[in-house]
């Protein structure tokens, strides 16, 4: 559910759990499609040319 963009409170509500926390340690993992999306996010952060500011 949260993969798909249900916030974390309304998971946990639903679930019925007080503390959205114990939600995330108990069920949320990561899967392969995020951890790939996450690399190259972060690739597109630490290898991006800086722009060149306009005088």
């Amino acid at each position: 559910m949260h993969m798909r963009g249900v916030p974390v409170a309304v998971i946990a509500a639903w679930l019925g759990h007080q503390d959205a926390g114990f939600t995330l340690r108990t069920y949320a993992h990561s899967t392969n499609d995020a951890l790939t999306d996450a690399a190259a996010v972060l690739n597109a952060i630490t290898t991006a040319k800086p722009k060149k500011s306009a005088r």
